[in-house]
């Protein structure tokens, strides 16, 4: 099964064009996210507002993660699965997005920190050996 993930994995003939592909997706972010900012208050937009909030400080995460990590992994010569970088990508962007929501809540404890770190840790411990 690991050979089938592997094999359909996706290559790029161009690692810049994905590379750039990346940073144009996290600037988009970053614009849809100040207009959010600027233009909006949470208290009169409702729910609507915050999700929309979180789900693109979400796709932010994601997408600087998977970038930090292809820069990473063409720093080090090593070339891993697009499946390894995705889910590694969507675990550290699933921490960050529950640390700004237990912050909005005015919940955020030391103690969070740590317990999400040591699920980051163990995740991606996971992660790595599996994939």
């Amino acid at each position: 099964m690991n050979e089938d993930i592997e094999n359909d994995s996706i290559t790029d003939s161009k690692p810049n064009s994905s590379v750039k592909l990346l940073l144009v997706g996290v600037l988009a972010t970053v614009l849809s996210l100040s207009i959010i900012v600027f233009t909006k208050d949470p208290g009169q937009g409702g729910p609507l507002i915050v999700l929309t909030f979180l789900l693109l400080t979400f796709l932010f995460a994601l997408l600087g993660s998977i970038t930090v990590l292809r820069l990473i992994e063409r720093r080090l010569s090593k070339k891993f699965s697009w499946l390894r970088v995705l889910y590694t990508g969507v675990a550290l962007a699933a921490g960050i997005v529950f640390l700004i929501g237990l912050k909005t809540l005015r919940q955020l404890q030391v103690i969070d920190v740590t317990l999400v770190l040591v699920f980051e840790f163990l995740l991606n411990f996971y992660l790595l050996r599996r994939f």
